[in-house]
């Protein structure tokens, strides 16, 4: 629909990783990474991502990318 319109358009997929902040409430949301090293700049330390939890972020990943694609967003 916005290609007749002649707009540029863009999505991102993003994983913040380690690099999660607490919310406007204060919550601690849960920050996942390749490893449990504390961030100092966040002030909390992530929870190692297991084997399974990499794969379904993969798939995910993968998903969120074809539907982009399929509602006509290019990824180039």
């Amino acid at each position: 629909m916005f290609h007749s319109y002649h707009t540029q358009i863009f999505g991102q997929l993003f994983h913040p990783g380690r690099a999660i902040m607490e919310t406007a409430k204060g919550i601690q949301p849960a920050a996942y990474s390749a490893s449990a090293v504390p961030s100092e700049r966040f002030h909390q330390t992530p929870k190692a991502m297991s084997l399974e939890l990499i794969d379904e972020v993969i798939t995910g990943y993968a998903d969120a990318a074809g539907r982009m694609q399929k509602v006509g967003l290019g990824i180039e």
